[in-house]
């Protein structure tokens, strides 16, 4: 268990107490990816993503969950606030985010984000999954 103050990284990646921390079963719009708006527009939606999650997180101190390492080397962990309310849910059912792998799963917060059109949602985007794989 972790608990500390975040720094936030980007929309799926924290520092928290000394241990840098990939959100797990979430994947936020890398920091320089842009998405388009539904008029065609493009926009910073990986720096919406990070500013988003910081403004969500504030001042307050995360517990995180560890579930193991990725390839990085960055803690694999669920967090959540002081209310014991989930960070990561949070980002997908807010569309900022969308589920990844299978542990814990947030399809229906994705689901309830592409029905309301929220974030990344609101227009159309890469998967982070496959911009990085494109822009790499």
């Amino acid at each position: 268990m972790l608990i500390g103050r975040a720094r936030v990284i980007d929309g799926d990646t924290i520092d928290v107490a000394g241990a840098r921390i990939r959100l797990i079963g979430v994947d936020a719009p890398e920091l320089d990816q842009t998405c388009t708006d539904p008029k065609g527009e493009s926009w910073a939606c990986g720096r919406a993503a990070t500013r988003e999650l910081r403004a969500h997180v504030g001042r307050h101190d995360l517990t995180c969950a560890a579930r193991g390492l990725d390839a990085y080397r960055r803690v694999l962990a669920t967090c959540a606030l002081p209310d014991g309310s989930d960070i990561n849910a949070w980002m997908v059912r807010e569309g900022w985010a969308v589920a990844s792998g299978f542990a814990p799963s947030y399809h229906a917060e994705e689901a309830e984000a592409r029905a309301a059109r929220r974030g990344i949602w609101s227009g159309s985007f890469v998967p982070p999954r496959q911009w990085r794989h494109r822009w790499q």
